[in-house]
């Protein structure tokens, strides 16, 4: 007999000439961190702590805006991608630009995202996941 079940290595068995007998099993552990899968779309989406406006209000209190914006030479916006965890957190080095405006610019809007406070997490079938976002930051 070979008795296999989760958790747990599989064992074979010789059944003896005998009414019973005792089988143990030993645990095994798997990767006891299993990775984080991203998600992209999902049934209940990360959001920022009062809503999208909450977090434009945030951006605009908190933008320096670079001297290029100041002067009027340059506008426009910078598309920033980032990762939000299952605590509702952006790992720093998951945050990169996806379409830049100036380096300047660039670098205020990963500042940005970097010091946002904490989203409440996307759920995935009721539990919190890691959600892939994309979002403008505007300068004018």
């Amino acid at each position: 007999i070979e008795i296999q079940t989760s958790d747990y290595q599989p064992i074979q068995i010789e059944i003896p000439n005998a009414n019973s007998f005792k089988v143990e099993l030993e645990k095994t552990v798997s990767n006891p961190k299993p990775t984080e899968e991203i998600f992209y779309v999902i049934e209940e989406p990360a959001s920022f702590p009062g809503g999208m406006q909450k977090f434009y209000s945030y951006v605009s209190k908190n933008m320096k805006a670079p001297k290029e914006v100041k002067n009027g030479t340059v506008s426009g916006k910078v598309m920033v991608e980032f990762v939000i965890d299952s605590l509702g957190q952006i790992p720093p080095d998951d945050i990169k630009v996806r379409q830049g405006l100036c380096k300047p610019c660039d670098e205020e809007a990963i500042r940005l995202i970097k010091g946002s406070p904490n989203w409440n997490p996307g759920l995935q079938r009721g539990k919190p996941v890691r959600q892939r976002m994309v979002m403008p930051i505007m300068f004018k």
